[in-house]
């Protein structure tokens, strides 16, 4: 039998060679294996900082040798010889230690003079900051390979000389990136012999813990593009089925979630102490960095669960919704449930960045939504349970974006009485995604207001629930302004539910309105804007 390498396979292949790697580097330096007084900080180093930097350097070497290889390779196979070649990354540290001093592995401290000399590359006896000679045998062997590797291939010299000129410039580009971001912010053009770890844009901010975490950030983001860009070039036909699988007005439902716990703590900061540090945030580059990529991890979330969701919904759409990939067989079950296991890596890893709380509320909102979904408890099954596990999903979000200004975070600074009335609200709201689904749940014995009063009565009971979310939102919020719109919308939400038939309308018009009522309910709440309507 032939062994395969799988994409879970090269991925913790990697992730034990980087680890492998950090770890030998830290011991030859002399360094301790683990910070005493901040372990996290090191474990952080070791599983994003460090591993990022590398894994953007595999895909970027990758998607090169893909790309000078004229087709006559499969890009899962320059994958694969990628993989291998990153065992280049162990020749640096032992190297460092023999012939010269290890703790010389840095990131360079004056980016523009190694560019002035990469003519001194292969000069041994010219000794750059940052990059030594064993980091330069690793870049020019890396080079050397990839030539040899294409030339076998192609038979194409030239071809093959600039894709590994390419190869080798690129990792010195992805070094030198962060040193020439942090001199261009601080000194403009004005270059010259900075060490990184001096760097104010480093150590300024508050939304991202740890100068390797806004790094990491920055890597993880480069990574993600760069492995797309691979997956599509792999098979675009699985790429668009995913795209389009992405379930956009729900992904910008919890996005609106997360940012409205942003503005709400912004513009109302908790009381005692001091948290006008708040209001600084547009001065700190890495921490609107920091908030953009906390809300990926949110989106990316919502994606893994969808996944989840419809592995174990498969029966229910196959009757509910034929458009989805495993029914209309759009994606192969193993690669859909790959696709669902990297976007809960890739939220982790950015929420790990973030900080130790985000990461919590992540965490816990990936575990509620498997609750959900996944047997044996499956609570998607049962009509209570079910509502209220999603609103509780819903205020986790909501919580998650107010988590990223405040760090030291206790969920009444978010006044207790809005938190609950929001999960009664989305509760009672939430009986109208069933009805989509009235053929499939009847028939995998799931528990809905339709499948267990009937279609009609389901209507009618549904109408009644959301209308009294509607209506009850601005009392229970003491929010009177808000009365004579949410009045209007409970109007037309009825107007909708009754005379229009056509589904897709119909269901367009209510997202519509849901919108509407949201921005100004969140709006209303977080300014208490009184005299606005």
């Amino acid at each position: 039998m032939k062994l395969r390498s799988s994409a879970g396979n090269i991925f913790l292949g990697l992730l034990a060679l980087t680890t492998f790697r950090d770890f030998i580097e830290m011991v030859l330096e002399g360094n301790s294996v683990m910070r005493t007084d901040d372990p996290m900080a090191t474990l952080k180093n070791y599983f994003l900082h460090f591993n990022t930097f590398f894994y953007l350097i595999y895909v970027c070497l990758s998607l090169i040798l893909y790309g000078f290889s004229l087709k006559r390779v499969s890009i899962s196979e320059c994958f694969r010889v990628g993989a291998l070649a990153m065992m280049l990354i162990l020749l640096p540290p032992v190297f460092g230690y023999i012939f010269e001093e290890p703790s010389l592995i840095l990131y360079p401290s004056d980016p523009m003079g190694v560019v002035c000399n990469l003519h001194h590359l292969a000069d041994p006896s010219f000794l750059y900051k940052g990059l030594t000679r064993g980091m330069r045998l690793e870049i020019l062997l890396a080079g050397a390979g990839a030539v040899v590797y294409l030339y076998i291939k192609t038979r194409r010299i030239f071809v093959s000389l600039i894709a590994g000129i390419c190869i080798s410039f690129t990792c010195i580009a992805i070094g030198l990136s962060i040193p020439f971001l942090a001199q261009v912010y601080e000194y403009g053009l004005h270059f010259g012999d900075h060490p990184l770890h001096q760097s104010t844009l480093l150590h300024q901010g508050f939304v991202v813990h740890g100068t390797g975490c806004k790094i990491g950030l920055l890597y993880i983001f480069l990574s993600l593009l760069f492995f797309s860009l691979a997956y599509y070039l792999r098979n675009p036909g699985y790429f668009c089925a995913a795209i389009r699988n992405f379930r956009w007005t729900r992904s910008l439902h919890y996005i609106l979630l997360y940012v409205a716990g942003i503005i709400y703590v912004y513009f109302n900061p908790p009381l005692g102490g001091d948290f006008s540090y708040i209001r600084t945030i547009w001065q700190h580059p890495f921490d609107v960095i920091g908030i953009l990529m906390a809300g990926l991890a949110v989106f990316l979330s919502f994606q893994s669960a969808v996944v989840f969701n419809d592995i174990y919904d498969h029966k229910i759409d196959r009757l509910s919704n034929a458009n989805r990939p495993l029914v209309s067989h759009s994606i192969p079950l193993g690669e859909y449930r790959l696709l669902g296991r990297l976007f809960a890596i890739v939220a982790l890893s950015i929420s790990l960045c973030i900080s130790e709380t985000f990461f919590f509320f992540i965490t816990l909102y990936q575990l509620l939504a498997f609750l959900y979904s996944a047997p044996p408890f499956r609570l998607r099954r049962y009509l209570v349970a079910s509502n209220m596990l999603l609103a509780v999903i819903f205020m986790l979000t909501f919580h998650a974006g107010a988590v990223t200004l405040v760090s030291d975070y206790r969920f009444w600074l978010i006044p207790t009485h809005v938190t609950f009335v929001l999960l009664l609200l989305f509760a009672l709201s939430l009986t109208v995604k069933d009805a989509k689904d009235y053929e499939g749940d009847r028939c995998a014995g799931v528990h809905t207001l339709y499948t267990v009063f009937g279609k009609k009565t389901g209507d009618v009971l549904t109408s009644l629930f959301v209308s009294c979310s509607i209506v009850l939102a601005p009392v229970l919020l003491h929010l009177p302004s808000m009365l004579v719109f949410s009045s209007v919308v409970c109007i037309l939400f009825l107007l909708v539910i009754t005379f229009v038939h056509h589904y897709r309308a119909k269901e367009g018009l209510v997202v519509l309105l849901y919108f509407l009522y949201m921005v100004v309910l969140f709006y209303s709440l977080i300014f208490k804007a009184s005299d606005v309507f």
